[in-house]
């Protein structure tokens, strides 16, 4: 096979590829697209939700050089 051959297989292969990538990166076109974002973006900066158990208490760290002073 000649080199005008490989090039060709070589484009094809770019145009199918780079198509794929194209569809599974493109942009959703339903109507509330854009309204479910939103939603999801304010979901996102809300308040965290409440812990059901209280966290436990943090133990104080000593450093030892100061100890021996």
């Amino acid at each position: 096979m000649s080199g005008v051959g490989f090039l060709l297989i070589v484009v094809v292969v770019s145009v199918v590829g780079g198509f794929v990538v194209w569809l599974r990166h493109r942009r959703p076109q339903k109507f509330m697209h854009s309204l479910d974002e939103f939603q999801r973006e304010m979901e996102a900066l809300g308040n965290p939700p409440v812990p059901s158990q209280q966290p436990r208490p943090v133990r104080q760290v000593t450093d030892r050089r100061t100890q021996d002073c």
